[in-house]
This record gives structure tokens, sequence and C-alpha cells, in this order.
């Protein structure tokens, strides 16, 4: 299993968890299952406020409907900026409801598909690792099987490579990743 967190206390309790199931299957005489966490370097927040973690389960984060609503969906570092957009849109008068998908190989198609009934299906993805190959793919493909109705516009680094930068906001602005792109193309799913 693979995860990608957003914030210390996220970070804590759920390598907890997967601890505390390393050593459950060891005592009962399991082979582990192996799960792999990512945290970036950028200084994280101790917690974006979640109620609760668990290791398969996505979380909402903020859910703030409006008329027009979105769901974004986002992960690891981009947690933050997700939570920049939800608060520009209800500048705007759109809602956002901000989805932690922190388990990258188990989909949380339920949260998710809850989640677009509230914004009748207008999807956005955020991450910081390639569209090819990516949580947005993964995602689109899991909701696919499930016949999950919705429209999408993906933010994720599209074909570039090995870039670094003093501040991890530079590369967002760069590869359209910050909260002002994000924003933009809510706009134009609702449009």
């Amino acid at each position: 299993a693979v995860y990608c967190l957003s914030c210390s206390e996220e970070a804590h309790e759920l390598m907890s968890q997967a601890f505390g199931e390393f050593a459950n299957q060891r005592n009962n005489t399991q082979v582990p299952n192996s799960k792999i966490f990512f945290l970036g370097r950028e200084n994280f927040p101790k917690t974006f406020g979640a109620k609760e973690y668990k290791l398969e389960e996505a979380q909402i984060l903020a859910s703030q409907l409006r008329d027009k609503n979105v769901t974004l969906v986002t992960c690891g570092s981009l947690v933050s900026q997700a939570l920049k957009v939800a608060e520009i849109l209800q500048q705007k008068n759109i809602g956002c409801e901000v989805v932690n998908l922190h388990s990258l190989s188990h989909i949380d198609v339920a949260t998710i598909q809850q989640s677009l009934e509230k914004t009748k299906g207008n999807l956005l993805t955020l991450e910081d690792h390639q569209k090819i190959g990516g949580m947005s793919q993964m995602l689109i493909s899991a909701l696919a099987e499930k016949n999950v109705s919705f429209q999408v516009r993906i933010h994720a680094v599209d074909r570039h490579f090995g870039q670094s930068a003093y501040l991890a906001e530079e590369l967002y602005k760069k590869h359209h990743l910050d909260a002002l792109s994000v924003v933009e193309s809510a706009m134009q799913l609702l449009n």
C-alpha cells in the first residue's frame, strides 16, 4: 500500500495504524503487508483539522457547498493549496468539497462518489506527480469502473522532469498546481 501524507498528525496516526497492523499480522503468523509512506521536504503543518485518520479512507477536509460546487481531490503537500482553492471559491460564491486521498493504492471510491453526488459530478484533481500514471489517472479509472458520472480537470505535472526550486510554491505555479490556477480551472469546469 502507498500513502501520501499531508501533515505531522496524519503521519503519526497512519504510521501508528500501519505498525499496529504489522504487529497483528506477525502475531498471527501472517506475512505483513508492505506499506510505503511519502512525506515531502516542505514545512508541513501539524494538522489540517481532520477528525480522524484511517489507512484506507479518504477524508473530507472542507465542505462548504453553494448553488455551484466542485469536488477537489488532492493529497500530500498540495492539501494546503487545495484548502486555499476552497477559500477563494467561497469568495466567488462557489462551493468546494476538499478530499484528501492519502491512500494511493486503495482508492476510496465511496467517499469520492458521495462528494461527486453533492457537486453534480464536477471533479478537480490536484497532485504533485506526473499526470501519466498518477493519482488522477488511478482515481478516474476507479470511478469509471464503478460507473460514476463526472467531468474532470486534472492538475498534475505534464511531461516535465527533474526540476527543483528553493520553494515548492515556485514549482506549483510553474506547473499550474497553485491555488489560482486551480480556481481558474474550477471556473471553466462550471461554465
